[in-house]
C-alpha cells in the first residue's frame, strides 16, 4: 500500500506549537519511527515534508500537492497540538471517497 506521511510543520515559516517541547522536534521523532515501521511492513511511504515554504499556506499547499501527486491510498499528517491544558487524547480526522 502507498501511504503519504506529512511530518507536520517543520519549515522556517511554519514552526508549529511550542509547549513542554517543540512540536517540530516531536513530529520528527515520531515521524521517522512511523515511516520506518511502515517501510518494514512492506508499504511504500511518501514523505510529504517540503524543504521550504514561503508561508503557512504555502507549506500546507506543498504537503497536499505532494500527497495528491503520489496518488497514495492513505494520507496521515502528524501533529502535536497545543491546548489550554484541560484536554487530552488523540484526534483523528478521516475522509473517504469510498461508499
Amino acid at each position: 500500500m502507498k501511504i503519504a506521511i506529512d511530518l507536520g510543520h517543520n519549515v522556517a515559516n511554519d514552526g508549529g506549537a511550542v509547549g513542554i517541547r517543540r512540536e517540530n522536534d516531536l513530529i520528527m521523532e515520531v515521524g521517522v519511527k512511523v515511516i520506518s515501521k511502515l517501510k518494514s511492513a512492506g508499504h511504500e511511504v511518501i514523505e510529504c515534508k517540503p524543504t521550504w515554504a514561503a508561508s503557512v499556506s504555502d507549506s500546507l499547499r506543498r504537503r497536499c500537492t505532494a500527497a495528491n501527486a503520489s496518488r497514495a491510498s492513505i494520507f496521515a499528517s502528524i501533529h502535536f497540538n497545543a491546548f489550554n491544558g484541560l484536554g487530552s487524547g488523540t484526534e483523528v480526522y478521516a475522509v473517504s471517497a469510498v461508499g
